[in-house]
């Protein structure tokens, strides 16, 4: 990054790693959150066959999302994965 005076400015390894954990942790929060609301919104049309497909889509997507994320985060074998996921939900 350079000021507008030419100065170049270098961020501490301790600040960007702090910056991407909490970026992670937001988008964890975003995967778990927003299908909740979205299936909460969807109940009230329940009963419907076309709700009751979307709710299942919603949760299919959802989970392979946060899945995904929690992969692409952590630098654990594929076989660790499941446990990672079933801990930061617990």
């Amino acid at each position: 990054m350079q000021k507008s005076n030419g100065i170049e400015v270098y961020y501490t390894r301790e600040r960007i790693e702090r910056f991407v954990v909490a970026l992670i942790i937001l988008i964890i929060l975003i995967l778990l959150i927003v299908p909740v609301y979205l299936l909460y919104r969807l109940t009230e049309g329940a009963g419907i066959q076309r709700y009751d497909a979307a709710c299942i889509g919603i949760l299919v997507v959802s989970t392979l999302l946060f899945s995904l994320c929690i992969s692409m985060s952590t630098s654990k074998s594929s076989s660790k994965i499941p446990t990672t996921d079933i801990n930061v939900i617990a």
